[in-house]
């Protein structure tokens, strides 16, 4: 195998071993949570911040991260509201998204960042920065999504009903020049995780973008 050969193959692993050891996390502190509120528990938080899944901001992210799954993670740093490090671009100079404008964003002790996004009732949504303080980001490459919908029967679900959509629509959801390729909630980091968690966490050999 060439150089070039080894060097991707070594950057795929790195990404999925980080992959792999964020699910673990986040799904550990969502069991803890659960021990602590109850199998089920609807994601609330008191006054005006209450999530009724239609009036989200930023404030009310934080105050359910805060009270569902801070105390779980252990988290070195927490950034302000848009902060500049959770922008993203599609792989092919699509559509740039702020997670940091609503999303509820902190750096982990490894250096990944996760950014938590409510979703009402007992949905949410982790993004999964790889390299936050890297200067430039892409969705699928720098950037994941795992999503969280305990009402479906389990921690995570893949939110893309893959019978709906060819491994080739969804390979191009993955490098689309829109933020929300294929539904309007399913942002490119959605589709891009989607594929690697059904090859079992690894990165298939026809994955769009180069690591």
């Amino acid at each position: 195998m060439t150089l070039p050969g080894l060097i991707q193959n070594y950057r795929k692993s790195v990404v999925e071993n980080q992959l792999k050891t964020c699910y673990s996390l986040i799904s550990n502190a969502v069991k803890m949570a659960e021990v602590e509120y109850g199998v089920g528990f609807e994601f609330t938080v008191s006054g005006e911040f209450n999530n009724d899944g239609n009036d989200n901001s930023f404030e009310q992210n934080e105050a359910i991260f805060n009270k569902y799954f801070k105390k779980y993670i252990k988290v070195t740093e927490e950034y302000p509201k848009n902060s500049p490090y959770f922008v993203s671009n599609g792989f092919n100079g699509g559509v740039s998204s702020n997670y940091g404008n609503m999303n509820k964003c902190v750096k982990l002790v490894n250096g990944t960042g996760l950014c938590f996004y409510a979703r009402g009732g007992t949905r949410g949504q982790f993004y999964v920065f790889l390299k936050p303080n890297k200067t430039s980001k892409i969705d699928g490459r720098d950037v994941f999504s795992f999503r969280l919908d305990r009402s479906r029967g389990a921690f995570w679900t893949s939110i893309i009903d893959t019978s709906r959509y060819s491994k080739e629509e969804l390979i191009q959801g993955c490098i689309s020049e829109s933020a929300h390729p294929l539904l309007a909630d399913w942002s490119r980091a959605d589709v891009c995780t989607v594929l690697i968690m059904q090859n079992n966490f690894t990165i298939p050999d026809d994955y769009p973008i180069r690591l």
